[in-house]
């Protein structure tokens, strides 16, 4: 889980602890949107269950769309899993 909150980058427990209040820019189980184009059925059904946004990214496959650092930013799946990687490798989780 990874979480948006103005210029900060939530993991873990802080961005759960931030998932009522700001549901649209914490991410979760895009992992299992992985490989997947945006125009594809699976895609369009889980639109209907999350409350972040689902956007195309430049090569078709799916991204995030979140609100950080004060601007609209889209992230795609290597970069979420990405970001906790490099935190738990450092001990921040």
């Amino acid at each position: 889980m990874v979480g948006f909150n103005g210029n900060q980058r939530l993991l873990g427990e802080g961005a759960s602890a931030q998932a009522i209040m700001n549901s649209k820019n914490i991410i979760t189980s895009l992992k299992h949107l992985i490989g997947k184009s945006f125009d594809e059925p699976d895609v369009e059904i889980e639109k209907n269950y999350i409350p972040y946004n689902l956007v195309p990214s430049s090569d078709q496959s799916t991204a995030a769309q979140v609100f950080y650092l004060f601007s609209h930013l889209f992230f795609i799946h290597f970069l979420l899993s990405e970001y906790l990687f490099n935190c738990s490798i450092l001990g921040f989780i």
